[in-house]
Protein backbone atom coordinates (compact mmCIF):
# COMPACT_ATOMS: atom_id res chain seq x y z
CA UNK A 1 0.00 0.00 0.00
CA UNK A 2 3.04 2.32 0.19
CA UNK A 3 3.49 1.99 -3.61
CA UNK A 4 7.27 1.87 -3.53
CA UNK A 5 8.64 4.01 -0.67
CA UNK A 6 9.96 2.20 2.39
CA UNK A 7 8.15 1.93 5.70
CA UNK A 8 10.85 4.19 7.22
CA UNK A 9 9.20 7.11 5.44
CA UNK A 10 6.28 6.84 7.87
CA UNK A 11 8.45 7.26 10.94
CA UNK A 12 8.30 10.55 12.80
CA UNK A 13 10.55 12.24 15.29
CA UNK A 14 9.47 13.98 18.49
CA UNK A 15 10.93 17.32 19.59
CA UNK A 16 13.15 15.51 22.06
CA UNK A 17 14.62 13.23 19.38
CA UNK A 18 12.64 10.02 19.89
CA UNK A 19 11.84 8.16 16.68
CA UNK A 20 8.26 6.89 16.54
CA UNK A 21 7.37 4.03 14.24
CA UNK A 22 4.00 4.11 12.46
CA UNK A 23 3.05 0.76 14.00
CA UNK A 24 4.47 -1.49 16.68
CA UNK A 25 4.31 -5.27 16.81
CA UNK A 26 4.84 -7.80 19.57
CA UNK A 27 8.39 -8.29 18.23
CA UNK A 28 9.19 -4.68 19.26
CA UNK A 29 8.37 -5.40 22.93
CA UNK A 30 10.98 -6.77 25.30
CA UNK A 31 10.36 -10.42 26.12
CA UNK A 32 12.84 -10.71 28.96
CA UNK A 33 11.18 -10.31 32.40
CA UNK A 34 14.33 -8.59 33.70
CA UNK A 35 14.10 -6.01 30.90
CA UNK A 36 10.36 -5.57 31.29
CA UNK A 37 10.49 -5.15 35.07
CA UNK A 38 7.91 -5.86 37.70
CA UNK A 39 5.27 -3.47 39.06
CA UNK A 40 7.02 -1.04 41.42
CA UNK A 41 10.52 -1.98 40.22
CA UNK A 42 12.88 -0.44 37.67
CA UNK A 43 12.49 0.36 34.81
CA UNK A 44 8.92 1.09 36.05
CA UNK A 45 7.28 0.26 32.72
CA UNK A 46 4.59 -1.68 34.60
CA UNK A 47 3.74 1.04 37.13
CA UNK A 48 5.46 2.90 39.93
CA UNK A 49 3.85 0.89 42.72
CA UNK A 50 3.48 -2.80 43.46
CA UNK A 51 -0.28 -2.35 43.81
CA UNK A 52 -0.59 -0.85 40.34
CA UNK A 53 -2.92 1.97 39.35
CA UNK A 54 -5.25 1.59 42.35
CA UNK A 55 -2.52 2.78 44.72
CA UNK A 56 -1.60 5.76 42.54
CA UNK A 57 -5.15 7.05 42.23
CA UNK A 58 -5.54 6.18 38.55
CA UNK A 59 -8.25 3.93 37.24
CA UNK A 60 -9.92 2.95 34.02
CA UNK A 61 -13.45 4.28 34.33
CA UNK A 62 -16.35 3.34 32.11
CA UNK A 63 -19.20 5.86 31.92
CA UNK A 64 -22.57 4.07 31.76
CA UNK A 65 -25.56 5.92 30.32
CA UNK A 66 -27.61 3.00 29.01
CA UNK A 67 -31.34 3.62 29.46
CA UNK A 68 -32.30 0.20 30.83
CA UNK A 69 -31.01 -1.46 34.00
CA UNK A 70 -30.49 -4.86 32.37
CA UNK A 71 -28.49 -3.38 29.49
CA UNK A 72 -26.49 -1.17 31.86
CA UNK A 73 -25.64 -4.20 34.00
CA UNK A 74 -24.60 -6.23 30.97
CA UNK A 75 -22.34 -3.44 29.72
CA UNK A 76 -20.90 -2.84 33.22
CA UNK A 77 -19.93 -6.48 33.70
CA UNK A 78 -18.50 -6.66 30.18
CA UNK A 79 -16.39 -3.53 30.73
CA UNK A 80 -15.08 -4.83 34.07
CA UNK A 81 -14.17 -8.12 32.41
CA UNK A 82 -12.27 -6.20 29.72
CA UNK A 83 -10.15 -4.17 32.15
CA UNK A 84 -12.22 -1.30 33.53
CA UNK A 85 -11.48 -0.67 37.20
CA UNK A 86 -14.34 1.70 37.97
CA UNK A 87 -17.86 2.44 36.79
CA UNK A 88 -19.68 5.76 36.50
CA UNK A 89 -23.47 5.52 36.61
CA UNK A 90 -25.19 8.56 35.10
CA UNK A 91 -28.72 9.26 36.35
CA UNK A 92 -31.32 10.17 33.75
CA UNK A 93 -33.00 13.60 33.60
CA UNK A 94 -35.85 12.54 35.87
CA UNK A 95 -33.45 11.14 38.46
CA UNK A 96 -31.20 14.21 38.38
CA UNK A 97 -34.30 16.33 38.93
CA UNK A 98 -35.45 14.13 41.82
CA UNK A 99 -38.67 13.17 40.02
CA UNK A 100 -40.67 9.97 40.41
CA UNK A 101 -40.18 7.97 37.19
CA UNK A 102 -43.73 6.59 37.41
CA UNK A 103 -45.20 10.10 37.38
CA UNK A 104 -42.77 11.98 35.14
CA UNK A 105 -42.28 9.52 32.28
CA UNK A 106 -41.05 12.04 29.71
CA UNK A 107 -37.57 12.42 31.20
CA UNK A 108 -37.10 8.79 32.23
CA UNK A 109 -34.18 7.11 30.47
CA UNK A 110 -33.05 10.33 28.78
CA UNK A 111 -29.31 11.11 29.04
CA UNK A 112 -28.76 8.32 31.57
CA UNK A 113 -30.32 5.46 33.48
CA UNK A 114 -33.42 5.56 35.66
CA UNK A 115 -32.40 4.73 39.22
CA UNK A 116 -34.99 5.73 41.79
CA UNK A 117 -34.77 3.08 44.51
CA UNK A 118 -32.42 0.58 46.13
CA UNK A 119 -33.72 -2.27 43.95
CA UNK A 120 -32.80 -0.29 40.80
CA UNK A 121 -29.24 0.36 42.00
CA UNK A 122 -28.86 -3.27 43.09
CA UNK A 123 -30.03 -4.48 39.68
CA UNK A 124 -27.71 -2.06 37.85
CA UNK A 125 -24.73 -3.32 39.89
CA UNK A 126 -25.74 -6.98 40.09
CA UNK A 127 -22.59 -9.09 39.98
CA UNK A 128 -20.31 -6.09 40.58
CA UNK A 129 -18.05 -6.66 43.59
CA UNK A 130 -18.15 -3.31 45.35
CA UNK A 131 -14.92 -4.07 47.20
CA UNK A 132 -13.02 -4.44 43.91
CA UNK A 133 -14.55 -1.71 41.75
CA UNK A 134 -14.89 2.01 42.39
CA UNK A 135 -18.45 3.18 41.71
CA UNK A 136 -19.07 6.82 40.81
CA UNK A 137 -22.64 8.05 41.02
CA UNK A 138 -23.29 10.98 38.70
CA UNK A 139 -26.71 12.16 39.85
CA UNK A 140 -26.42 15.92 39.39
CA UNK A 141 -28.32 17.83 42.08
CA UNK A 142 -29.68 14.54 43.47
CA UNK A 143 -26.24 13.51 44.75
CA UNK A 144 -27.45 13.18 48.36
CA UNK A 145 -30.20 10.72 47.34
CA UNK A 146 -27.69 8.75 45.25
CA UNK A 147 -25.32 8.60 48.23
CA UNK A 148 -28.12 7.26 50.44
CA UNK A 149 -28.92 4.55 47.90
CA UNK A 150 -25.27 3.54 47.64
CA UNK A 151 -24.86 3.36 51.43
CA UNK A 152 -28.02 1.26 51.64
CA UNK A 153 -26.65 -1.07 48.94
CA UNK A 154 -23.39 -1.52 50.86
CA UNK A 155 -25.39 -2.38 53.97
CA UNK A 156 -27.76 -4.71 52.08
CA UNK A 157 -24.87 -6.64 50.54
CA UNK A 158 -23.10 -6.75 53.92
CA UNK A 159 -19.93 -5.25 52.47
CA UNK A 160 -17.24 -3.84 54.72
CA UNK A 161 -17.61 -0.06 54.19
CA UNK A 162 -13.87 0.41 54.71
CA UNK A 163 -13.18 -1.74 51.63
CA UNK A 164 -15.74 -0.11 49.31
CA UNK A 165 -14.64 2.78 47.10
CA UNK A 166 -17.24 5.16 45.78
CA UNK A 167 -17.54 8.71 44.49
CA UNK A 168 -20.52 11.01 44.31
CA UNK A 169 -19.44 13.13 41.39
CA UNK A 170 -21.07 15.91 43.42
CA UNK A 171 -20.48 19.38 42.09
CA UNK A 172 -23.22 21.64 43.47
CA UNK A 173 -22.22 24.70 41.44
CA UNK A 174 -22.07 22.77 38.17
CA UNK A 175 -25.42 21.15 39.02
CA UNK A 176 -26.94 24.56 39.72
CA UNK A 177 -25.72 25.94 36.40
CA UNK A 178 -26.60 22.88 34.30
CA UNK A 179 -29.90 21.89 35.95
CA UNK A 180 -30.97 25.26 37.34
CA UNK A 181 -31.67 24.07 40.89
CA UNK A 182 -30.18 22.49 43.99
CA UNK A 183 -31.89 20.42 46.67
CA UNK A 184 -32.95 22.44 49.67
CA UNK A 185 -33.35 21.29 53.23
CA UNK A 186 -36.88 21.45 54.73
Amino acid sequence: SLKGPSLDRLQSRTYDGITLAPIYARANAPVDEATRGLPGAPPFVRGATVLGNAASGWDIRQCLVEGGLAELNRVALDELERGATSLELVWDRAGRAGLDPDVHGADVGIDGVSISCLADLDRALDGVQLELCTVCLEAGPSFASAASLFLALIEQRKCNPAEVRGELGADPLAALFSEGWLPTSP
